[in-house]
């Protein structure tokens, strides 16, 4: 092996077009034109990190919290790539396009090179969290403001929507 890898070095003969193979292959599982290795929906978004158990993703998706292409789809269905998937977590709403299959939860670097989110998704995600630093430092109505209060309108007038 590294005799082969010291044959490459010396005549410099590695093609442009041709990928090199990167330390994640291991956990990334692509399919090939002939032999397509099929990956359920329940298990992509449970390796893809948006759930913790495959029980967690299966529920939501039965529950109409996840869609594919727009449409409400059952656990078992197959993910193809450069489909569109919407999730709703937690009150927030966010879009992805499969970029990769597996059925093998890794890292949290893997995870993420499996999906790509949307611009439009992601301007929302950062809308609604400033909204909720601004409504979770916002004072009560209703009362006079105490000390903390005023403390904490001293710092958001200060250092705006700083975490």
């Amino acid at each position: 092996m590294s005799e082969d890898l010291d044959v490459l070095d010396n005549e410099n003969d590695v093609d442009e077009g041709e990928e090199i193979k990167d330390e994640f292959a291991d956990f990334m599982d692509i399919p090939k034109s002939k032999d397509k290795q099929l990956v359920r929906l329940d298990k992509w978004l449970w390796a893809a990190r948006f759930f913790k158990t495959r029980a967690l993703a299966a529920e939501a998706i039965r529950g109409g919290k996840v869609q594919v292409n727009g449409h409400r789809v059952k656990p078992g269905k197959p993910v193809i790539l450069s489909e569109v998937i919407g999730i709703t977590l937690g009150g927030g709403q966010r879009t992805v396009v499969v970029k990769s299959l597996t059925g093998r939860r890794g890292p949290a670097t893997i995870a993420n090179a499996l999906f790509e989110e949307t611009q439009e998704s992601r301007e929302i995600r950062d809308k609604q969290r400033e909204d909720r630093l601004y409504t979770a430092t916002n004072i009560h109505p209703y009362r006079r403001p105490n000390r903390r209060d005023r403390q904490m309108i001293v710092t958001r007038i200060k250092r705006p929507f700083e975490e």
